[in-house]
């Protein structure tokens, strides 16, 4: 099937859903990386000339993409998490299914895979990254919370991974460029197919991520650079386009020039078509998979797409038996790093908790905490928390591994002094708070108890002073503190 892209776009243009889409996407001339050479990256395109001669008649070639993996290696079938020792079996039969009917197999990564369990936080991404390499994934995109642990994390783990994390718009704010650790696009060759990837993370998302672990950075628009790529991998050889990007929506303008968008971010289902082009996401915990079926004609360079959907994976373990080496590299990591810690028991619970009764908790001990370590030294203080939550606890026992599902995020408490005025805004500010505060009306400042992303994101638009930062994570009072909320 051949795609007519001008006719498409005059046909979307006149669709009011699209006409929004456009409108909410352009962009701003100011975000431009006008110094973007994609030239400078030659050395990352690899062409396998040593396939030439599987380039005849027409092949298919099958695309599966995670995106917000967030760590979910563990089965939990109550949460619909088939965890990767499932995973594994499910993707390598698939392979096999592949490579029996002389088709390629293609695994990428939208972003947001390492962040979010015990299993991965422990491990700083390392079991989820041997996991991937055992799968012989092409590509990743870095998401807003592989920055979650700072640069030297990830450049550690890009040491560690046998396939490259992209990003063609984070740039260095010192030099103007695009930062070293990641890279615009790579290459692959399947089955005779040149495939180009190219990696965004969305120009907003630098405010989700702690700012001391992104002050010398910018999350610039990625289009011009995602265009500038395209054309340079189609002039040296590549057959297809993939973009990866870690955002709801690639800016309609991309569409010309790429020929499928793996999607990430919202955690949203996604099976849609733009100019003829599937942009996909998939949930997120490996719940599901954005899988595209596509088909080369090798004589006039046609694509077609026979199929396309976000596969569920909740049910795998009904119908797979674990994979026998994912067991066992994935039991290693539990007796040699993880279950000490994450099988730790801190109670009973009779009735589950939401994520909105975590939070609410969460304050009450974390005003225990204060009481029995800080109230002598800091009083006058009110506590202001962010709703984020991940997870819900199950009734039974609570061990954990199952906190750090709850609250993954490695943020520490810290203590601000603002004016009392200043105060009242900044508790606006903090878009789903829940606030626990006394009446401070009559005094000049008071002290505000909260976790660092929330401290920083504001910095900017209020009078703040740190007066001290704490090296304790919201979970850790709450597994500590967890027996004197009486709920068992």
């Amino acid at each position: 099937m051949k795609r007519e892209k001008q006719m498409n776009k005059k046909i979307l243009l006149i669709l009011p859903l699209f006409s929004l889409l456009i409108c909410s996407c352009t962009k701003n001339d100011e975000d431009n990386n006008e110094d973007f050479n994609p030239v400078d990256y030659a050395n990352e395109i690899h062409f396998d000339e040593s396939q030439s001669y599987l380039r005849e008649g027409i092949k298919s070639y099958n695309f599966y993409n995670f995106n917000d993996f967030h760590g979910a290696t563990e089965y939990i079938p109550e949460n619909g998490e088939p965890g990767i020792n499932y995973l594994s079996s499910y993707l390598k039969q698939e392979k096999n299914k592949a490579i029996e009917n002389n088709e390629g197999f293609i695994l990428t990564s939208s972003g947001d895979m390492w962040q979010g369990s015990a299993d991965s936080t422990i491990t700083r991404g390392r079991l989820v990254i041997d996991w991937l390499n055992s799968l012989s994934c092409q590509a990743q995109a870095i998401g807003n919370h592989e920055f979650d642990w700072g640069k030297e994390t990830i450049q550690n783990n890009i040491e560690l991974m046998d396939f490259p994390l992209l990003a063609c718009n984070i740039i260095d704010i010192e030099t103007n460029v695009l930062v070293d650790y990641v890279k615009p696009f790579t290459t692959s060759t399947i089955n005779g197919l040149n495939i180009g990837f190219i990696g965004s993370i969305g120009s907003s998302l630098k405010s989700s991520i702690l700012l001391d672990n992104v002050r010398d950075v910018n999350f610039i628009d990625p289009t011009e650079n995602i265009i500038k790529s395209s054309n340079y991998l189609k002039q040296n050889g590549a057959d297809v386009i993939v973009l990866l990007n870690h955002d709801s929506f690639a800016g309609i303008e991309v569409y010309d020039y790429i020929d499928i968008a793996f999607n990430g971010h919202s955690h949203t289902y996604e099976n849609s078509t733009f100019n003829n082009v599937p942009s996909m996401q998939a949930y997120c915990n490996g719940k599901a998979v954005s899988y595209v079926k596509l088909n080369f004609d090798y004589t006039t360079n046609d694509i077609s797409f026979p199929s396309k959907n976000v596969i569920s994976l909740s049910s795998i373990p009904s119908k797979y038996e674990e994979d026998e080496e994912t067991v066992e590299l994935y039991q290693s990591y539990l007796n040699n790093e993880i279950n000490e810690v994450k099988n730790q028991v801190c109670g009973t619970i009779s009735s589950s908790l939401s994520r909105s009764d975590i939070i609410t908790y969460l304050l009450d001990l974390i005003n225990l905490y204060y009481v029995d370590n800080w109230k002598s030294e800091f009083d006058n203080v009110c506590f202001i928390t962010h709703n984020n939550a991940r997870s819900d606890l199950s009734a039974g026992e609570i061990t954990y591994g199952m906190i750090y599902k709850a609250l993954p995020f490695d943020n520490n408490i810290c203590l601000l002094k603002m004016s009392n005025s200043e105060a009242k805004f900044f508790k606006n500010d903090c878009e789903y708070s829940l606030i626990v505060d006394a009446d401070k009306s009559n005094d000049k400042y008071i002290y505000i108890l909260t976790i660092d992303y929330l401290a920083q994101k504001f910095e900017n638009n209020y009078n703040i002073e740190t007066v001290k930062t704490f090296d304790k994570f919201p979970r850790d009072i709450f597994f500590e503190y967890f027996s004197r909320l009486n709920l068992f």
